[in-house]
């Protein structure tokens, strides 16, 4: 069930955000907008909302109605952005989770709340050193995400989401035993799934594809979508983009229908 909150999360935040810009909205739909991210934050529970909120957001303002009076918009808004983000975590950092004012301590807390460099290092460690991969077999994780919606009475050894192998490694438990999740990134789980050297390549490949198909894709609103998919590609577990797959796997379908209909006109 949390595998499906998360992804049904990443659905309606991005349903919400290209319905609300798809026209102007008055002082009441602002108020429930903002009380709609507080909504979906409170929901989801995790740090990587606020920065997918704001860049969608952000993303959908430039490319509307809404910054075509304003010349400069689009370096004021991201001006804007980056203070009050700044703003937020300095407050987060000081009050919150009890960081000193030294440089040092704030640049960790960075690494830890931002980088996932850790887990990337340390499944390297474990391939190439320790020679003991933190999954069961080859695409485990990748076979989890895609069968989701198998329930496990009918399939007991489905394997887990990525995010519990990862853990559970870590802190040498069971994948059921573990008290919280580590988030892994699209660069971990590659490497976990698939080995180094075919991790690093597809890593790489898959990044560049992505982004060459939000560039030229037809609107804004599915660009939006490769946007969204970037962005919790490097932040979150393989299980938590199934919602945006089925997005666009519905999206073409529809478009293959508009198509088909003018064709037999």
């Amino acid at each position: 069930m949390y595998e499906v909150i998360g992804a049904s999360v990443l659905i309606a935040l991005y349903a919400y955000v290209c319905w609300y810009f798809s026209r102007s909205r008055g002082a009441w739909g602002k108020v429930a907008a903002l009380a709609y991210f507080a909504g979906i934050a409170w929901i989801d529970g995790k740090r990587y909302i606020i920065a997918v909120m704001a860049l969608m957001t952000l993303y959908m303002y430039m490319n509307s109605a809404h910054a075509k009076p304003f010349r400069i918009s689009r370096r004021i808004a991201a001006v804007m952005v980056l203070g009050l983000f700044g703003l937020f975590y300095v407050l987060y950092a000081l009050e919150f989770k009890s960081v000193s004012a030294g440089l040092d301590s704030l640049y960790l807390a960075l690494r830890i709340d931002f980088g996932r460099d850790d887990v990337i290092k340390y499944v390297l460690y474990q391939e190439l050193i320790e020679k003991a991969p933190i999954i069961p077999y080859r695409g485990a994780t990748v076979v989890s995400a895609l069968l989701l919606f198998v329930p496990r009475a009918i399939w007991p050894v489905k394997p887990y989401p990525h995010y519990r192998y990862l853990t559970a490694s870590m802190l040498g438990t069971g994948v059921l035993s573990i008290p919280a999740g580590m988030t892994p990134s699209l660069f971990e789980m590659s490497l976990a799934n698939l080995g180094v050297p075919m991790g690093v390549i597809l890593t790489c490949v898959v990044l560049v594809w992505l982004c060459w198909l939000g560039d030229r894709s037809r609107t804004v609103v599915r660009s939006a979508l490769y946007l969204i998919l970037i962005v919790t590609l490097l932040t979150q577990s393989l299980d938590a983009i199934t919602g945006l797959l089925a997005v666009f796997y519905i999206e073409g379908v529809l478009h293959m229908m508009s198509a088909a209909v003018r064709g037999s006109r």
